[in-house]
């Protein structure tokens, strides 16, 4: 089980159980990621942190997230 940090953005492109857009990137440091973005003068809109269980089964991947912690900026 990796401890990855991702950058994460998500559209919404329709109410759709699949209308969500998302693209994501695997960063090594998440400070330096934000002071990045901020020289961009990116504004967030949220932080979410997740714990995730991944489990692999006969070529299923199947991946659990728990613990959630999302603040609203």
């Amino acid at each position: 089980m990796g401890v990855d940090t991702t950058l994460t953005i998500k559209n919404i492109v329709s109410s759709k159980i699949d209308g969500m857009e998302e693209l994501q990137l695997v960063v090594d440091d998440f400070e330096k990621c934000n002071l990045i973005l901020n020289e961009f003068r990116y504004i967030p809109k949220g932080y979410q942190e997740n714990r995730r269980i991944h489990y692999l089964l006969n070529g299923v991947e199947i991946d659990l997230d728990f613990g959630r912690i999302f603040l609203l900026m």
